[in-house]
């Protein structure tokens, strides 16, 4: 039990210890006898906690019936940034009339950490800050959510459902994949459209001379019908389809970095690939659906949004096993623990 569980179970006998002090003044006053002033304060304890009660009562009326919360948060932000938010009464004037407190509690579902912060509302828009050190899906929701009377005398707990969720993207870094180089099928009869290579049977485009141009590369035929040097620049190969799956350990326990880790690099190998001009399909386990993921990338703005969609959805409690059937060339299979059961995924 936190100090805030703890702190809430006392506040409900608050009416109790009221209840006590008002006998205890009316024993006082039975044996000091009656009068005008003893008598106004003897009522004062009866009305003002029932005007004070009703208060809540009302106030309770209307938030059964109406919106008296709202969260704003941004939906995206870089990792490692502080992020800011607000958490709006609706009307603002009750949060000055009575007391209201609740709990924030953050988890990042991606890498599985948990956390929370305690807030006393006491005005109309009431801000608070959300660390994201790793990257991942920020999970963030109300609860806890109760309303004193003025007096703080009685309390009553709200049922809320308000929840918002924040994508820490990565930041990327740079990556070699020993496969670009190596690997066996790389080249295909197809040729990329945006960059230029050094297969010389293909040409990419032809242009002006630069210094610098190799000499092979100077189209003679077309130089003399133009009276001018022009160059071929050569075509470059695409490869054959790659599918980047994140794959997980299903016995290993992983840190929150080492999530964190394995969420960078798994994007920034798709980013790598991408600048190679490989035909580039990323996948996973989505605990959603039940079923295998798979996003083609057609820039890095593909990459980013992949990387969204996979922190909110990705299984992270089994290996993907359903995708035998979807032909790819290469695999490729980042996971956080020790080496996956390529044999479902490679067959």
């Amino acid at each position: 039990m936190n100090r805030w569980t703890k702190f809430s179970s006392r506040r409900r006998y608050l009416p109790v210890v009221w209840a006590i002090v008002w006998v205890l003044i009316a024993a006082v006053l039975h044996l000091f006898g009656n009068n005008i002033g003893t008598f106004t304060i003897l009522a004062a304890t009866i009305v003002v906690p029932l005007i004070s009660g009703i208060t809540l009562f009302i106030t309770i009326r209307f938030a059964v019936n109406g919106h008296l919360f709202s969260l704003h948060l941004p939906d995206t932000c870089t990792k490692g940034q502080e992020v800011s938010g607000k958490l709006i009464v609706n009307p603002g004037w009750l949060a000055s009339i009575l007391k209201i407190s609740c709990t924030l509690v953050y988890e990042n579902i991606f890498t599985n950490e948990l956390s929370n912060l305690h807030i006393d509302i006491r005005k109309a828009e009431n801000t608070f800050s959300v660390q994201t050190s790793h990257c991942g899906a920020v999970r963030i929701r109300v609860e806890n959510f109760l309303i004193f009377d003025p007096l703080g005398l009685f309390s009553y707990k709200i049922a809320c459902s308000i929840q918002h969720h924040i994508i820490a993207q990565p930041i990327g870094t740079v990556v070699d994949i020993p496969l670009l180089d190596n690997a066996p099928g790389l080249d295909s009869d197809e040729y990329s459209t945006s960059k230029a290579g050094m297969d010389v049977s293909e040409t990419y485009a032809i242009r002006e001379y630069r210094p610098g141009d190799p000499i092979r590369s100077i189209h003679w035929k077309l130089s003399e019908k133009l009276d001018k040097v022009m160059v071929r620049e050569f075509g470059l190969p695409i490869g054959n389809s790659v599918l980047l799956v994140l794959g997980v350990s299903i016995d290993a326990e992983v840190s929150p970095a080492g999530w964190d880790a394995t969420g960078e690099l798994f994007y920034s190998m798709g980013l790598a690939l991408l600048r190679e001009s490989i035909r580039t399909t990323v996948g996973w386990q989505n605990e959603e659906t039940g079923g295998f993921t798979i996003v083609k990338l057609h820039g890095p703005e593909d990459a980013l949004a992949a990387m969204e969609d996979c922190f909110l959805t990705v299984a992270k409690n089994e290996m993907p096993d359903n995708f035998i059937h979807i032909g790819f060339e290469h695999i490729i299979v980042v996971t956080p623990g020790d080496t996956p059961t390529i044999k479902f995924i490679g067959a």
